[in-house]
C-alpha cells in the first residue's frame, strides 16, 4: 500500500455564532456529516510539524495561519482508498484565551480522532469547517459508538443501490437521506458561483423518493434527528436548480400535501445533483 499525503484545513467557521453566548450548535448526526464529507476517516496524529502554512478558510476570505498535523490512518469509511496518512491543518488556540475559544479544532501527537473531511474547492488539501467535523476519541464519550455509526453508514454509501432496496426500513431511510443530502446540498464556498445541475439515475431516484413518501413523518428516526426529519429532506427537493415542490402552509398541512405530493409524483419526478463548475 502505497504511502500518500493529503493536507486537510480546518477552516472558516472557527466558533459557531451562538457561542458568543456562551451556547454551541448541537453535532449534526452522523449521516448527514457522511452524506457532505468527501472523506471520513479513524486515525491518529504521529506529529505536529514546525513550519505553518498559509491558506484561505473554508467559508473564503483573507487566508491564514495553519499548524499541520500528521495523521496515520487506521480506518476508512469514505473516500480514495491506498491513502495511509493526512496531513491535517488546524487553527492554534488563541493565545490568553482572550477570544471566543475554538472547541476541539487543534492536534496533539497522541490524540485518536475520528474526521470529516471537505475537499477545498481550489487546493488539493481537504477542509472541517464545523467543530464536529473532529471528533476526539479522549474527549468523547461516545467515541466508539460514532465510530459504529460512521462504518455502517460508510458501507451503505459504499453500495447506495443495495442500501436503497434494504430490508430493513430504517436502512432503506439512512441510505436516501445521506445520499439527499450529498445531492442537494453545495458546499457553501459555492454559493453565488456556478453550479451544474444533473439528473440522478431514473430508478435511483424513484427509490428515494418512494422510501420518503413511505417513512413515518409523525414519528422521525432518532439516528438521524430533525436535521433530516422526513420533513427536512423534502425541503431538500426545492432547493434551486430543481423543478421540485413547493409547498406552504401550516406544519399539519405541510406534511398532508408534501406525503400527497411524494405519492403523485414519485415515479415521475427526477432529482437532481449539483456538479461543480470549473
Amino acid at each position: 500500500m502505497r504511502c500518500l499525503f493529503l493536507c486537510l484545513v480546518m477552516g472558516g467557521m472557527v466558533a459557531p455564532v451562538s457561542a458568543v453566548c456562551g451556547d454551541m450548535i448541537a453535532p449534526a448526526p452522523i449521516p448527514e456529516r457522511m452524506g457532505r464529507a468527501d472523506v471520513v476517516v479513524v486515525g491518529k496524529v504521529t506529529s505536529i510539524e514546525e513550519k505553518t502554512v498559509k491558506a484561505a478558510p473554508f467559508w473564503g476570505g483573507t487566508p491564514v495561519e495553519f499548524k499541520i498535523g500528521v495523521v496515520k490512518i487506521e480506518q476508512q469509511f469514505k473516500g480514495q482508498k491506498g491513502v495511509t496518512h493526512l496531513k491535517v491543518a488546524f487553527l492554534p488556540p488563541f493565545p490568553g484565551g482572550t477570544r471566543i475559544s475554538r472547541p476541539a479544532t487543534h492536534l496533539a501527537v497522541g490524540q485518536e480522532v475520528l474526521l470529516f473531511l471537505t475537499k477545498h474547492p481550489d487546493e488539493s488539501f481537504y477542509l472541517m469547517p464545523m467543530y464536529f467535523d473532529l471528533v476526539e476519541k479522549q474527549r468523547a464519550l461516545d467515541f466508539d459508538k460514532q465510530v459504529t455509526m460512521a462504518r455502517q453508514c460508510g458501507k451503505l454509501l459504499a453500495e447506495p443501490e443495495k442500501g436503497l432496496q434494504a430490508k430493513e426500513a430504517t436502512e432503506r431511510m439512512l441510505t436516501a437521506a445521506m445520499l439527499l443530502v450529498q445531492y442537494r446540498q453545495p458546499p457553501p464556498y459555492l454559493t453565488g458561483k456556478k453550479v451544474r445541475w444533473e439528473p440522478i439515475p431514473v430508478e435511483q431516484s424513484k427509490r428515494i423518493l418512494h422510501i420518503l413518501a413511505e417513512a413515518d413523518w409523525n414519528k422521525p428516526d432518532p439516528q438521524l434527528g430533525y436535521q433530516l426529519s422526513p420533513q427536512a429532506l423534502f425541503q431538500m427537493l426545492a432547493r434551486p436548480g430543481d423543478d421540485g415542490p413547493r409547498i406552504e402552509g401550516s406544519t399539519e398541512k405541510f406534511v398532508e400535501n408534501a406525503q400527497r405530493w411524494l405519492k403523485a409524483n414519485a415515479d415521475r419526478h427526477r432529482l437532481k445533483r449539483w456538479i461543480a463548475e470549473k
